[in-house]
């Protein structure tokens, strides 16, 4: 008796925060203001800590203009905690990258990059900036051979790429 006691406590607990959860996210949609929104996702995470859906949103929302006050750690860790809950998801992976190459962090980048390719091979965002990464790091082969595969995998894009030689020619990588 007293362990299916403990049993059904222990699902009412969840179902009840789930079911909390399903409320505070369909209030998400109401809040047009980036404040607003970050609410709703502090009171989803509240109602359950482990939801990927309330965690991708906050990393998101971290990432956003309005959020100038994040830190690059926190927007890290955010996009860190959506990876521990789903390892297999290429996302978070090349909004990590994404963060590392904004902020010089060639090397870091070129890792998440990296592991988003290991987890699929022919990804075009993954590739795409990958290659960005390696035409900054001076490493034009191996970013000409990404840009390659692109175009093998059908993913070439012509306006990404002119844009790509017009940063690389601001940035004095190109003569």
């Amino acid at each position: 008796g007293v362990v299916l006691a403990v049993l059904l406590t222990s699902h009412t607990q969840r179902a009840l925060a789930i079911t909390r959860h399903g409320e505070e996210l369909a209030k998400l949609s109401n809040s047009p203001t980036w404040e607003g929104q970050y609410e709703v996702v502090e009171r989803l995470l509240k109602a359950c800590p482990d939801s990927v859906i309330a965690l991708n949103r906050r990393a998101r929302l971290l990432d956003h203009p309005s959020a100038s006050t994040a830190s690059l750690e926190e927007r890290l860790e955010a996009w860190g905690a959506v990876r521990a809950l789903r390892p297999s998801r290429v996302e978070p992976l090349i909004q990590t990258g994404i963060l590392h190459a904004r902020n010089d962090r060639l090397s870091s980048a070129s890792q998440s990059f990296n592991a988003a390719l290991a987890i699929d091979s022919h990804h075009p965002a993954a590739l795409r900036n990958l290659a960005r990464v390696e035409f900054l790091s001076a490493h034009a082969v191996a970013g000409a051979e990404l840009l390659d595969q692109l175009v093998q995998i059908g993913h070439e894009d012509k306006l990404w790429r002119l844009r790509l030689g017009t940063d690389l020619l601001l940035e004095g990588m190109l003569e």
